[in-house]
């Protein structure tokens, strides 16, 4: 009795308006949205998450957490044993961040899952040619107010891009296309003493496109822990503004989601992962090139000698 009581008051929560920027707000004006628009279930699997009972929705604040930790624990299992004692210079040319842009879709479930499948495909073909190449990364979906886009409500790159995805000429009226998903991946990746730019024109090949792949050296005074943080939490994203920019804090002065659009989003996320996080993970093994940055090895590398 008393839970029902708590369920029918959520009924009537009045949330914060949608141009409340603190984070804290999120998590409210997520279920707030899924309640309007009577997702009452997946409202409550969301506000009452705990453990032994996940909700695996990046919306959630504790599971977007665990997501994240579990990612970089992925990635420090690869790279600490190989380059906790390389140069900084060494790291920084071998461990890249692989962000690739995949396809626009419109919000079905099951349209998205086949993309995620047909990506994974594509990107096994692209690294065929690169056996040592290690990769570990996962999926990130956006949503995108593609009338607003292309009637010049975006420009540059990411309206370039989204342009280019959708083919769009011109000739039909904006208001054809609705809110559609931008899926891409955000990865490490460890090129293990290949070529950076093969790499990446192999990647280009599978995702014609401008600005579709783009494979940047990581930081010199990064330390490994952080660097796997930061690319382990940055495909999982809370994200209630639309981002018309390439730009990493762009989103902020983006317009907010609509309870409408927030809900069909966080929907799409929970059906995506519904056997968990893994669901939305990318991944290359790479063949073993053990290196062991001591000794003479040390000294090539810093002299120039070596192709690293």
């Amino acid at each position: 009795m008393d839970l029902f009581r708590l369920h029918s008051c959520f009924d009537t929560f009045q949330a914060p308006p949608p141009t409340q920027p603190a984070r804290k707000h999120h998590k409210k004006r997520v279920t707030h949205a899924l309640r309007m628009s009577q997702h009452h279930s997946l409202a409550n699997k969301i506000e009452f998450c705990r453990k032994g009972e996940r909700c695996s929705n990046v919306y959630c604040p504790e599971c977007r957490h665990s997501m994240a930790k579990r990612l970089a624990g992925r990635m420090l299992d690869h790279v600490v044993p190989k380059y906790q004692n390389a140069p900084p210079s060494v790291r920084k040319d071998q461990l890249r961040h692989l962000t690739v842009l995949v396809d626009l879709r419109y919000p079905v479930a099951a349209d998205i899952k086949r993309c995620i499948r047909q990506t994974r495909a594509k990107v096994k073909a692209a690294l065929r040619a690169f056996p040592r190449v290690w990769m570990q990364g996962a999926f990130e979906l956006e949503l995108v107010d593609v009338p607003r886009v292309l009637a010049g409500g975006s420009t540059g790159r990411k309206a370039d891009t989204i342009k280019s995805l959708l083919k769009y000429d011109g000739q039909l009226s904006p208001r054809l296309f609705g809110q559609m998903v931008l899926v891409h991946f955000h990865a490490m990746i460890d090129v293990n003493f290949c070529d950076a730019v093969g790499i990446r024109r192999s990647l280009t090949k599978q995702f014609p496109g401008p600005y579709m792949v783009r494979l940047q050296r990581t930081h010199f005074n990064q330390e490994l822990k952080e660097l796997a943080w930061k690319l382990g939490s940055y495909p999982f994203k809370d994200r209630v503004q639309y981002n018309h920019s390439f730009q990493t804090s762009a989103f902020l002065l983006g317009d907010y989601l609509s309870d409408v659009s927030l809900c069909s989003l966080v929907k799409l996320y929970s059906e995506c992962s519904d056997n968990g996080y893994k669901c939305l993970l990318i991944a290359a093994k790479g063949r073993s090139h053990r290196v062991s940055f001591t000794g003479d090895l040390l000294n090539t590398i810093e002299s120039g000698e070596c192709d690293a």
